[in-house]
């Protein structure tokens, strides 16, 4: 009887083995599908090119600010965690802010934490923190167009990386902003939106409520890519797209909505947002977020020699090895 037992309970863990086996490599199987097709995605678009559907790539070098807005539970943290992975992986360095601590903030195990802010304090820094890298960006630019005979003058042309700034919840950051700080920050704020094409700074500001009270109209009309998820209501439109616009009539599932693009778009257009399975890109972003945060040392980089000397900082990844994805 002992036998019999110990080899039917050897079958039963073997089996059990096996199963468990056959389902991971089931899962590595769709994170390897998952990698794949992101890679290709990437590929089939230019630099800083977002395929965000059939016949719809967002260039963010020449259309640098987002607005996405939506009603709760049709996508919204899905389409931006898409968009800053996809623009990440393209070579965008990130710098996050999440003042409710949640889907963004968790991104800081992949880039450094100095990068993510989650109190209102920190992220009102973080955002002059950019400014400051902005203006210094400026002073690089016209450093290195003195020293080049090209008709170079994007930041793109002198391989400068383009440094992207998401603000999550939008409404929950302004309702907790005092005077003086709501002041800093919309200072700041303005002067990237106004400038940052150039210098290659871009911004994505996710909010529900795209009323003047979260995002002031002087922001607003900033933006050159706007998005709404699901149905928004008849007083909420004109408030992301302006005036005068003619509208589709439809029901909207998850992940679909509204989109203008500037200069590209004269009416609101129906966007499918890319879906994808959440579980398995979560298994990829280590090889998503990392990797361009790995100096890949260049003695004679012109942008990391003046970056260094402008900024006052030293790079001390130069031993680090290049990661491959």
């Amino acid at each position: 009887m002992m036998l019999e037992r110990l080899i039917v309970d050897g079958k039963e863990i073997k089996q059990a083995i096996s199963s468990s086996s056959k389902k991971s490599d089931q899962e590595n199987s769709s994170n390897n599908d998952m990698l794949t097709l992101f890679k290709k995605l990437s590929d089939s678009t230019n630099y800083y090119e977002i395929p965000v559907q059939k016949g719809l790539n967002v260039d963010m070098s020449s259309y640098p600010h987002m607005l996405i807005c939506g009603v709760t539970g049709f996508g919204k943290s899905y389409f931006t965690n898409y968009i800053i992975a996809m623009a990440s992986y393209k070579g965008a360095v990130l710098f996050l802010s999440d003042p409710k601590n949640s889907d963004l903030a968790l991104l800081s195990r992949y880039i450094p934490e100095e990068n993510v802010a989650v109190s209102t304090e920190d992220i009102v820094a973080q955002v002059e923190k950019v400014y400051n890298l902005m203006e210094e960006r400026y002073k690089l630019i016209n450093e290195l167009k003195l020293k080049d005979d090209g008709d170079k003058d994007r930041f793109s042309d002198f391989g400068i990386p383009m440094a992207l700034l998401v603000l999550e919840e939008m409404g929950a950051l302004t309702a907790s902003l005092d005077k003086k700080q709501k002041e800093r920050f919309n200072k700041h704020l303005k002067q990237i939106l106004l400038k940052g094409r150039q210098a290659g700074v871009e911004v994505i500001l996710i909010t529900q409520q795209p009323n003047s009270s979260n995002v002031p109209t002087e922001l607003r009309d900033q933006f050159n890519f706007r998005v709404f998820l699901g149905e928004a209501k008849a007083q909420v439109k004109p408030m992301i797209f302006g005036d005068g616009h003619e509208y589709i009539e439809r029901r909207f599932d998850i992940g679909e909505g509204l989109y203008m693009l500037e200069g590209k778009t004269d009416n609101p257009k129906l966007i499918q947002t890319p879906y994808y399975n959440g579980k398995a890109f979560k298994s990829i972003y280590e090889q998503v977020y990392a990797p361009q945060y790995i100096y890949r040392d260049n003695s004679d980089s012109a942008y990391m020699n003046l970056y260094t000397e402008l900024s006052g900082t030293t790079s001390d990844v130069s031993d680090k090895e290049d990661v491959e994805v």
